[in-house]
């Protein structure tokens, strides 16, 4: 079973001592990372992206916040030490999103910003011409960001982060059913799904197995933040 819990941060809510307070309950590795951003709202979406898994493992298997051990791979994705449980993290904007299933699953979330398409030419050649056909600057825009969230959901998928060059493989019929392909291949191992979500917002998931999708879960900050207090 494969769902997604999503959680909205509100500027308004911001503040130096929240963040500080909140960092207790947090690892100090993670604490020291968090406090090297400039910008307070990749700290904010940082901090509660690791308070939203802490309260979900919490929640899954019953055992406090202080107990959680979380760590990366050499590639920088995060698991849980004690248990083999599949989960991944993003965020974009005011969003962070957690997708949890039974098998390895990645999942990418990205504001739908005005940019420079030419930084589609790190994707493959069939993918850029594909992007460049299309009429009209809000579709190709929209277009892009659907395929970047689903390429990225397939390298976190693969948990071997920028070792895997998005030029070495191509996703088709992103409309209809995704599909991964390899030198022009399909790979049917890959389960990929472009979500409706947010407006303004592009969201899709990666695993693979055949699990269905449950759907997405909002969930209530103050909920995720006293739970990590206990």
């Amino acid at each position: 079973m494969i769902r997604i819990y999503a959680l909205k941060l509100k500027e308004s809510e911001f503040s130096s001592y929240e963040l500080s307070s909140l960092l207790n309950y947090v690892s100090s590795t993670k604490k020291e990372k968090i406090l090297k951003y400039r910008n307070k709202l990749d700290a904010m979406r940082s901090l509660y992206a690791d308070l939203l898994i802490r309260h979900l493992i919490s929640k899954s298997f019953s055992i406090k916040n202080k107990d959680i051990e979380l760590v990366v791979n050499k590639y920088g994705k995060p698991y849980f030490k004690k248990h083999d449980f599949n989960f991944n993290l993003s965020h974009s904007g005011f969003w962070i999103v957690c997708v949890i299933g039974s098998n390895s699953i990645g999942i990418d979330v990205e504001e739908v910003k005005d940019i420079n398409l030419n930084i589609a030419k790190v994707f493959s050649k069939e993918e850029y011409d594909f992007l460049r056909l299309i009429k009209g600057k809000k579709e190709r825009i929209s277009t892009f960001f659907k395929l970047w969230t689903l390429k990225e959901s397939v390298v976190k998928a693969l948990g071997k982060g920028l070792s895997i060059p998005l030029d070495s493989f191509s996703i088709d019929s992103i409309d209809k059913e995704p599909k991964v392909k390899f030198m022009g291949l399909v790979d049917a191992e890959y389960k990929l799904r472009n979500v409706d979500f947010d407006d303004g917002y592009e969201l899709s998931i990666c695993t693979f197995g055949n699990d269905n999708f449950d759907g997405i879960y909002f969930m209530d900050i103050h909920e995720v933040v006293n739970s990590c207090k206990v």
